[in-house]
């Protein structure tokens, strides 16, 4: 150290400690240097050849010490590698066998035990010919032989046979294992049982086929209502071509004025609040067609805060049936029309008859009753006999004239036009307390102008018809009529203590006189509701718009 050159910038350092010679030797792992041994002495020139010798013998000893710690380091490495492999083998989902070369199995892993029902000894030493089916192709096994003799992986899908006979379906993964030469060893299939989801897939299939050939249409579109995805029936329904890509195309295309408010103020507000709606909808064709559709529609994808993605639309093409409801409309609104013109007509022929009744037989039997007093005047002969003879005749003449007045009445109220609503109906109830003991209160704020003519004459023949009714089926003792106007409404209602019926099951086909009802307040916008009780009676209750 004194002397050497190289040893320059540690001597003053080294002398000041006494160190006067020094030797250095590398320590090695696998040719490596890994560290320095060194050694020192206060003795110039100290480490003589047979020394050196010796320090490299000690400094070899390290060495291998140290190679030897290095190697178990690894093996145990090694170990918990193997350690964790096997364990993830062993408990691994997926089926995992070890073949040798000739295919023998060596090694099973439990998941292949629970899916084939073969254990582990009885795997032993068997070829995978054990779970043989037969519904493998010859090029399937061919394939998978001709990457494997080329040290290939292979991969593909299996049908194969458990123990108990079962079919199942496995996609499996067959790789080489080779040594340190690269020589193939072993082979190691990973196998993975996916026999539900390919029934899942066949099901899809069945599904999608189904979805296609329905005649419902079915879409899928964004929130920005662009089509992601349109059945067979609602290309058809759009006037879509099959070959056209549904993605280049929204519904906005196809929109009616309709439409986008229903979109507004009821579809989007159902979507994000309960994920569903239902409802009628409109859309115009590529040429211009309107169509009607009946839609439900089902946020069917959302993000992961839960807001809407894609919506699914399930429509039916109710056009057809719209444009037979209006048309049924219109034929029930002719057929009304027609109903009450019929009654007008009804009501001006009796009318007419009632005239004629009135005017002719009344007439003639005024004529007879003037001439029957002539003669009576001019009887000369048995006088006193003839005198009551013509008294009876006179008699029956007058009853005759009452029960002309009675039929004109009946036919047609006169006393309507010229008294009103109210008087009428006190008239009619007054004839009718003097033929029966029924018992009939009647109670009214009506003025002699309400209602109008034509409403007047309808809740007049309610009033005739119900009383009808009642003294024919009701075995009623009291009747209650009232007719209220409050509001611009007049109410008329009818109620008796009778024996009452069955509502559900009368037949308005063979009661003529409900069904006579019904129609005549249709008829003047009115509404009729008929409450009965069996045992207690009927209360009818008319309400009519001034």
């Amino acid at each position: 150290i004194a002397t050497d050159a190289s040893m320059l910038p540690w001597r003053k350092e080294a002398l000041k400690r006494g160190y006067h010679s020094s030797i250095s030797l590398p320590l090695m792992v696998e040719k490596k240097v890994i560290g320095v041994y060194t050694a020192y002495s206060d003795t110039a020139n100290l480490f003589t050849e047979e020394e050196v010798e010796l320090l490299k013998r000690i400094a070899d000893n390290i060495n291998y010490a140290l190679t030897a710690i290095e190697i178990n380091n690894e093996k145990a490495a090694a170990e918990n590698q193997l350690i964790k492999i096997s364990q993830a083998i062993e408990q691994s989902s997926a089926s995992v066998v070890i073949t040798d070369i000739n295919g023998s199995i060596e090694y099973v892993n439990p998941a292949f035990t629970a899916t084939t029902g073969y254990s582990f000894a009885e795997a032993m030493g068997k070829n995978p010919r054990i779970l043989k089916s037969g519904l493998n192709s010859k090029e399937t096994y061919q394939q998978m032989w001709g990457n494997l003799v080329q040290q290939k992986e292979w991969e593909g899908e299996i049908w194969n046979k458990k123990k108990n006979g079962e079919i199942y379906c496995e996609r499996v993964i067959i790789s080489p294992i080779k040594n340190k030469t690269g020589q193939t060893t072993n082979y190691v299939a990973v196998k993975e049982n996916i026999t539900q989801q390919k029934q899942l897939e066949e099901e899809e299939k069945k599904l999608v086929t189904i979805i296609e050939n329905s005649p419902v249409a079915v879409s899928i579109v964004n929130l920005k209502r662009d089509f992601i995805y349109l059945n067979n029936a609602g290309r058809a329904l759009l006037e879509i071509g099959e070959e056209e890509d549904i993605t280049t195309l929204s519904v906005n295309n196809f929109r009616t004025e309709e439409n986008a408010r229903i979109t507004k103020e009821l579809i989007n507000p159902a979507l994000l609040q309960h994920g569903k709606w239902v409802g009628e909808n409109s859309y115009l064709s590529r040429s211009g067609k309107l169509i009607d559709v009946k839609q439900i529609m089902i946020v069917s994808k959302k993000d992961e805060a839960g807001l809407p993605l894609e919506i699914s639309v399930m429509s039916v093409d109710i056009s057809e049936n719209k444009k037979n409801e209006k048309e049924l409309q219109l034929l029930n609104s002719e057929l009304r029309t027609l109903s009450q013109h019929l009654q007008e007509i009804s009501e001006i022929e009796k009318k007419q008859i009632a005239r004629e009744i009135h005017d002719e037989l009344g007439q003639d039997l005024t004529a007879m009753k003037f001439d029957i007093s002539w003669l009576k005047k001019h009887i000369t002969t048995d006088r006193e006999k003839l005198e009551d003879k013509v008294d009876e005749l006179m008699k029956t003449i007058t009853n005759t004239m009452a029960s002309v007045r009675r039929i004109h009445t009946s036919i047609h109220p006169a006393m309507l036009d010229e008294l009103g609503l109210h008087t009428t109906v006190d008239w009619l109830l007054a004839s009718i307390r003097k033929t029966t003991e029924l018992s009939i209160a009647f109670d009214s704020n009506l003025t002699p102008n309400q209602p109008d003519k034509i409403k007047s004459l309808a809740l007049y023949r309610v009033i005739q018809e119900s009383l009808t009714n009642v003294m024919r089926y009701a075995q009623a003792s009291h009747v209650t009529i009232k007719l209220t106007q409050q509001n611009n409404m007049i109410t008329l209602e009818i109620k008796d203590d009778g024996c009452g019926f069955d509502i559900d099951t009368i037949d308005t086909t063979l009661h003529h006189g409900l069904l006579g009802i019904r129609e005549r307040i249709y008829a003047i916008n009115g509404s009729t509701n008929i409450k009965s009780v069996i045992g207690k009676g009927t209360t009818t209750t008319i309400t009519v718009a001034l």
